[in-house]
């Protein structure tokens, strides 16, 4: 085999043993408790980003920086 292919599968195995476990840990036991974290997570960005975007303080403070101030 390629030195490029062995030194990729070593990586991959790598990380397998590295991550062994972790679904566990984090309480994922199917494919749809990774759907339910996935779309929590992106609920919880979507409300950061409207947060952040509706925030008056935080659009003052971005044109300061803009302005040099």
């Amino acid at each position: 085999m390629e030195l490029a292919k062995v030194t990729s599968l070593e990586a991959i195995r790598e990380a397998q043993t590295a991550f062994s476990g972790e679904a566990e840990r984090a309480g994922l036991g199917d494919e749809s408790d990774v759907v339910a974290l996935v779309g929590e997570i992106r609920r919880e960005r979507a409300r950061r980003d409207v947060r952040t975007k509706a925030d008056p303080l935080n659009d003052m403070r971005s044109s300061r920086r803009r302005e040099g101030g």
